[in-house]
Parts: C-alpha cells; structure tokens; sequence
C-alpha cells in the first residue's frame, strides 16, 4: 500500500486504486544498482529518477522509457509526501503518458521548476489545444458546444484527456460528416517532455467541401447546419400501421369463427341442439366472411403503406435541423439505410 501521512492518505489511496487497475502497466520491479536491492520504493525510485537525469547508459535514447517504467513501478509504494519522490513520480507519470496517476500526484508537489510548473499546469488548470481540419472551415464542437470553424483555438477542462470533442463537415447534397476524436488523437498532441501542445490535424472524410452550403444560418458559424435527411412518408407510415391494425382484427375474427365451429363438431352425439348453438351456427360463416375481407383490406392496405414508404419521399417535411450529438439521425444512401446514435 501507499505510504502517506495527514491528510495526503485520501489522495495515495486513489494513486493506488489508479495503479491497480491498469495492468497493462504493470511490470516486475527492477532494483536501482546504486542503491541496496532491499532500499525503500522511495529510494529506489530517487535512484532511478537520479540515472535518468545523468543520462546513465542504461536510460539513454531508447532505453530511457525503460528506466522510467521501472521508476513509476517502485512509485505504487513510495512515500508521495516527499517532495523529491512525488517530483521525480510525476515526471514518469508524464513521460509515460499516464495522465490518471499524473494528476493524483500533483497535489503532492512542493518548489518546481519552470518545466515542472507548466506540466503541473497541463493537470489543473484547462489545455489549449489547436484543430486543424482538411479541408479548413469544419466546425469544432466540444461537450455540445460549438468553438467555430477550424482553424480554431479550443480549451479543455480537467481532465482534457477524456473530454468528447467532434469535428463537423459540410458535404456535397448539405448534409454533414460526423468526425470524433479518441482519446488517442488528444494525447498524441500533447508534448510529454514540455508539457505543450501541438496542432490536432483532422482530415474530412471524402466528400467534403471547404465551405458549408449556403442557408438561412451561413453567417452564424455557431448554429447546426441544416441537414438533409432521408424523408419518411407520413401516409405511407399511417397506411402501413393502420393495414396492420386492420389485418389483425380479421385474422381475430377469422379465429374466432372456427374456434365456435370446432365447439359445435366436438358435441358428443345425442347432445340437446338448442337456440343458442343454433344462433352459434348461424355467425359461424358471417363471422367467417366478414373476417376475411377485413384480413383482405388490411393486407391491401399494408401493400399501399409499403408503396408510399417506398416512392414518396415525404415532401419538405423531410428536412430538419440537424442535432449535434446524441440524437437519433436516420439517412438513406444507395447501399441502403444507416441509423446513427
């Protein structure tokens, strides 16, 4: 477990929750050769901490990542009160891209330097990052708001790695092409060494233009752009629902005729033939051809329904404001139906 003390314990805890739980990182620690194999995690983390910043053999070019992989091991038990442990925890945790950890230990930190300051900065206080689309004028969109069309300047809040940004592109026919940014894309343009940023690239998918297309909103770059979707027949959809309603009640009645035929053929012989199985026989074939005609006029009605839904394209009705995220978008192409959340 994590040693700390005061009121630092809470804040080790979810150090060491963050740890657990990403195996991915885990690794068997390797002690430091300039310290006793049984020296603290403290120790042994100062001492690679020290190796890495005299560029031993062992940590330079490639291999650095190693040494500072086996630094971040011995951090799960060091004592983070300690100002040069959590200095030299955080510096790993930064260099290795592990912001979760990184930014548990920042409250850890005492006297920084310049460097150090500015990435204790990139876990406290909201990240600019700059979008770049291809082509230019995508409109930029973070947590439903929109910052205007790229080139653009966006600032993420705490903590930015996990916030959901999307890029918008105008395409031929006014419709729009969705683009979201993992995480993956945010962190890659993160510097890990000075803790700045550089420009996220988005490039538009194919099809798309450099302008959105004129409308009533043109000139209001934070509005949603107009987008064309596939139109739903209105009659078509009340025909095809009404011929379904229509052929159940037939096939209802339909059943309900030879369920009164069935009771009759099962009377044993000798039985009493009174008013009531006389009047029973006499809805029979009624009950029969009213069924059936019914069932008739709602399959017609379901074939009309499916006709419209087909050919008719809905009129203007089939135009709407496009939502930027979380509803549900239906758009029709040659290949078919695409339903998108």
């Amino acid at each position: 477990m994590l040693v700390c003390r005061d009121s630092a314990g809470f804040g080790a805890l979810v150090l060491l929750v963050l740890l657990v739980t990403a195996p991915a990182h885990a690794q068997e620690r390797t002690p430091c050769a300039d310290v006793p194999a049984d020296a603290s995690a403290a120790d042994q983390a100062l001492c690679w901490d020290t190796r890495i910043q005299r560029g031993a053999e062992e940590c330079t070019g490639d291999r650095s990542t190693v040494c500072t992989e086996r630094l971040a091991a011995y951090c799960e038990d060091a004592a983070l009160d300690d100002a040069n442990v959590s200095a030299a925890c955080f510096r790993a945790f930064v260099r290795l891209g592990r912001h979760e950890p990184a930014a548990a230990t920042v409250r850890y930190l005492r006297e920084l330097t310049e460097a150090a300051g500015r990435c204790r900065a990139a876990y406290t206080e909201p990240v600019s990052f700059r979008v770049v689309t291809n082509p230019a004028g995508a409109e930029v969109v973070v947590e439903g708001e929109s910052y205007g069309t790229a080139p653009v300047e966006i600032r993420l809040s705490q903590p930015w790695w996990t916030r959901h940004v999307t890029v918008l592109f105008a395409t031929r026919g006014a419709r729009t092409r969705v683009v979201e940014l993992a995480r993956e894309r945010l962190e890659a343009a993160f510097d890990r060494s000075s803790c700045g940023t550089r420009d996220v690239v988005v490039q538009g998918p194919a099809g798309t233009i450099t302008e959105p297309p004129p409308g009533p909103d043109a000139d209001d770059r934070r509005s949603p752009p107009v987008v064309e979707r596939a139109r739903v027949s209105v009659p078509g959809l009340v025909t095809t629902v009404a011929g379904g309603a229509i052929a159940i009640a037939g096939s209802v009645l339909l059943v309900l005729a030879e369920t009164w035929a069935q009771e009759l053929h099962d009377l044993e012989p000798g039985s009493t033939w009174d008013a009531d199985r006389q009047a029973q026989l006499d809805r029979i074939e009624p009950t029969r051809i009213v069924g059936g005609t019914v069932l008739g006029i709602g399959v017609i009605a379901i074939g009309a329904g499916l006709t419209l839904l087909l050919l008719d394209d809905g009129g203007s009705g089939g135009t709407e404001r496009a939502s930027r995220i979380g509803r549900l978008r239906m758009s029709a192409s040659a290949a078919g139906w695409e339903w998108r959340f």
